[in-house]
């Protein structure tokens, strides 16, 4: 029996499909089947996983949406708006815990190019996780 976070799940796959086939570059399409591949794999019962997978999807599809409008796209998230940065310039590393401190999210601008962008998720919230200092 499916959930709501399922139907939401299926909901996206189907507008991720929608987006992908309209792409131009048959190389893009490569790599976002292979993140939507990723999603599909992750099974799991627990709600807060699958809240979780379905943000990143929607965010995904967000960032697919953005980038085939031919608009420059900036994350963001809950960390603003990002600001492109010079090549001598330092990166700017944001980091950020969810309340339940189960799901971690990480921001690091690249030189005039964009981000790296990383998210974890436990089902443990004593998993040992900590911050790194960047620097």
């Amino acid at each position: 029996m499916q959930d709501s976070y399922d139907i939401e799940f299926n909901q996206c796959l189907s507008r991720a499909e929608e987006i992908i086939t309209k792409m131009e570059d048959k190389e893009n399409q490569k790599i976002c089947a292979k993140w939507i591949e990723r999603l599909l794999k992750l099974q799991s019962n627990d709600l807060e996983v699958k809240r979780n997978r379905n943000e990143f999807f929607k965010f995904l599809i967000q960032t697919l949406e953005e980038g085939t409008s031919g608009e420059t796209f900036l994350p963001t998230a809950d960390f603003g708006t990002l600001p492109l940065q010079d090549k001598d310039e330092d990166p700017i590393i944001l980091s950020h815990w969810s309340d339940d401190r189960r799901t971690y999210t990480s921001i690091k601008t690249l030189p005039n190019s964009g981000a790296i962008i990383y998210m974890a998720v436990s089902s443990d919230p004593e998993a040992g996780w900590e911050i790194p200092n960047p620097y």
